[in-house]
């Protein structure tokens, strides 16, 4: 509001190209930056390089301190390119005519590094953001603002990296310099605290992740606009960490309050738009409501093609996570495809040990896991694994996604022991890492069962199923009741195999595997007449499993009965029919 009025004032008394108004017009985009009204920052900061283009020269200072804030509000607004090429050309003037120790030529070097940071290319940010690093520790007080915004940027292009214990480093070095210089409950802080929750959350740190989280939303929800968009990292952040730690409807609520501010402030193609997008595609996959992610992630892609280079790894990411929702809908040669995209972007652009890639080879692996083909499988597992162990925290989640993942394939193949190996690993790290009802937990607890089960070492799989089921009671609407009975029934323990099959079949009613139980259950009850009447249902209802009947030692009592053989003839004859 100030700065409008002295605005007016001069556009009043002041010649149309004085330098006095072309500070007035800096001064009003720089505000409209801070507010994030980028286009109004945009035509203000326009003005003012105008201006100073024809008075000052095309070597000023001044300018290129223009040029910077011009590239600055390009990358905001998602003009990458534009951005790099304002901040080289602020650069170029600097190093001509300013000392090589100046603190602005430092701010240029910081803000080419961001530039480069969001285009991707990290190598080169690093460098960059080093020789502002450089310069700010040799002119500057160490307790400099100026000096802390570096070793956040520096902590951001970590992060990118994948290296998140150095960018915890960096962010904590930031977050020291402002607590002392601008006191707890400036917006900064506020902006530090969502950073340093970010990396927590990288790092597997959860609780940790939450408590800074929280703090940074506390400062912002006090001190800013109810839709400023400085509130939606802080809710994007708590979000994600809600949703690793598996609250999906807590995430899907802090998403939802983001995405209705950037929605409110920012063009429909803003590319951070798509970000937001992505993440609330993300949680509605995890809540199984997979058309809806579809939508989203499909929203986040139409403004990623037409923002970045085909080859950004922001694209690639979108086009992994369309693939894990083509997963879900069981459409495996869709979500390869989306895949191997990723994949192809990423092994171009980033390390080859960046988490990211990593992360594209475990999804790879479970599709060609989902396919059956199971080598091709444990090659991507294996490889992600190699890299996860070197570069991450041995208590990390995702190294546990890819042991987790090995298991399952080894359990496919039929070498339960390699699989518990793998499977006990991921469980060792998930029970310290995630929280005591985390789906994912679950997950493997019941796979471990089922090794158990492979290994006819009944007693100890419903230990784990019944594990699994009090970690995460929704793994009761799976096959739960269906393992579970087997395992009771193999087990002697009829009474609780009953119990557990009424359960599966009052789930479901109308399929074959439900009376399939039942024909095992009274095989061993001792009742043939009940066995076949109840196999014959399951034939009806579409049970074709021809191989688990043959081999299944409990149906030996049914198995010489001419009814027997009319059934199992059936389901033969079905498996070999060609359709049309």
């Amino acid at each position: 509001e100030h700065y409008m009025q002295a605005l007016v004032i001069r556009e009043e008394t002041l010649d149309s190209k004085h330098l006095d108004l072309a500070t007035s017009y800096g001064n009003v985009a720089s505000a409209y930056r801070s507010l994030g009204e980028y286009p109004k920052a945009l035509e203000y900061q326009k003005k003012t390089i105008l201006i100073q283009e024809e008075i000052l020269g095309p070597k000023h200072p001044e300018l290129a301190i223009s040029y910077n804030n011009m590239g600055l509000i390009n990358k905001y607004m998602g003009n990458y390119m534009q951005a790099l090429e304002y901040h080289q050309r602020a650069i170029k003037i600097q190093k001509e005519v300013l000392s090589s120790k100046h603190p602005d030529l430092a701010t240029s070097y910081s803000s080419i590094s961001k530039a480069y940071n969001s285009l991707g290319e990290y190598q080169e940010a690093l460098r960059y953001q080093q020789k502002a690093i450089t310069v700010r520790e040799e002119v500057l007080d160490p307790k400099h603002p100026d000096l802390s915004s570096s070793y956040s940027n520096m902590a951001s292009i970590y992060h990118s990296l994948g290296t998140y214990e150095k960018a915890l480093a960096y962010q904590e070095k930031a977050t020291a310099i402002m607590e002392e210089v601008l006191g707890p409950q400036h917006p900064y802080m506020a902006i530090s605290h969502s950073n340093m929750g970010g990396y927590y959350m990288k790092l597997g740190r959860y609780n940790k992740a939450i408590e800074f989280n929280k703090k940074a939303i506390a400062i912002e929800e006090e001190v800013l606009d109810t839709n400023h968009p400085g509130l939606t990292t802080s809710y994007n952040n708590i979000a994600a960490t809600y949703h690793s730690l598996g609250e999906y409807h807590k995430a899907l609520e802090y998403f939802q309050k983001a995405i209705a501010i950037k929605e409110e402030v920012l063009d429909s193609k803003h590319p951070s738009l798509a970000t937001y997008y992505n993440n609330i595609a993300s949680t509605y996959r995890s809540l199984g409501e997979y058309e809806e992610a579809l939508k989203y992630q499909q929203k986040a892609i139409a403004i990623l093609e037409i923002v970045l280079d085909s080859k950004h790894p922001k694209l690639a990411a979108s086009y992994g996570n369309v693939g894990t929702i083509y997963k879900y809908l069981e459409r495996y040669n869709q979500a390869l495809e989306q895949y191997q995209r990723a994949m192809a972007i990423m092994e171009e652009v980033l390390d080859p040990r960046h988490p990211h890639l990593v992360t594209t080879y475990v999804n790879v692996a479970s599709i060609y896991h989902r396919m059956g083909q199971y080598q091709k499988a444990l090659g991507f597992y294996e490889s992600s694994i190699a890299i996860f162990e070197e570069t991450l925290d041995p208590k990390h989640p995702d190294l546990a996604t890819s042991y987790h993942g090995v298991g399952n394939t080894y359990r496919a193949i039929g070498d339960p022991t390699k699989a518990m190996e793998y499977l006990q690993k991921a469980l060792a790290i998930r029970k310290e890492a995630l929280p005591p009802k985390h789906p994912d937990l679950a997950r493997t607890y019941y796979d471990l069962g089922l090794c158990y089960h492979g290994m006819a070492r009944y007693k100890d799989a419903i230990v784990y199923y019944q594990q699994a089921a009090t970690v995460d009671l929704k793994i009761e609407e799976k096959e739960y009741y269906n393992d579970l009975g087997l395992a009771y029934a193999k087990n002697g323990q009829l009474e609780e195999a009953r119990t557990a099959f009424k359960e599966y079949e009052h789930l479901f009613p109308e399929k074959g595997e439900s009376y399939r139980n039942w024909a095992l259950y009274y095989a061993l009850m001792g009742n043939q007449g009940e066995s076949l009447a109840h196999l014959k249902k399951a034939v009806a209802l579409g049970y074709k499993d021809l191989e688990w009947l043959e081999q299944e030692e409990a149906l030996n009592s049914i198995r010489e009965s001419g009814q027997y053989r009319t059934l199992a003839k059936k389901i033969e004859n079905a498996q070999t029919m060609i359709p049309e």
